[in-house]
This record gives C-alpha cells, structure tokens and sequence, in this order.
C-alpha cells in the first residue's frame, strides 16, 4: 500500500512546483486515493484516509512531501506513525 501510494504521489508531483504549505488539490486527491483504493472501499477507510491526507496537507506542501517520501521510509518514520495510530484510533 505505501508503495503504490509514494509512486502515485512522486509521479503526479515531479509535474507540480508548489512551494506553499499545503497540498494542491490534485496532490491531495492523488495521496487520498492512493490511501482509499488500496484496501476495500469502506466508510471508516475514507474517514481515516481523509485524517491522514489532512496530517500531511497541514504540514507539507507538493515539493516537500516529495522530498520526504523520497528520503523516509513511510512505514517505520515516528511522525507518520503517529498520525496513522491517530487517524486509526479516530475512526476505528
């Protein structure tokens, strides 16, 4: 899941050039659903995938987020992690 999502983002971001701090909506819209379509379809999926593109939308714009997939791995960083488990608890 977190593959299909960082490849989706770095290819839809290597168009892009935003240096403001938050998402654009078509970076948004390609993190969501790399999050929503790699599991079943389901009401607590889309509330938690939508929490967790926020986190990132709140703290990063295109040209960062690019620049953290590429340099983090996804599944071990503590603040992605946290955002997960906060995201998770939220909605489960």
């Amino acid at each position: 899941m977190k593959k299909i999502l960082a490849i989706t983002i770095l290819g839809m971001l290597l168009f892009t050039n935003i240096s403001y701090a938050r998402l654009s909506d078509e970076a948004w819209r390609e993190m969501f659903n790399g999050c929503y379509y790699s599991g079943v379809q389901m009401k607590k999926l889309k509330a938690y995938c939508t929490c967790y593109t926020n986190k990132f939308d709140i703290n990063f714009s295109d040209e960062t987020v690019l620049k953290f997939i590429e340099t983090t791995d996804l599944s071990k960083h503590p603040t992605v992690e946290k955002w997960a488990r906060q995201c998770y608890d939220k909605y489960k």
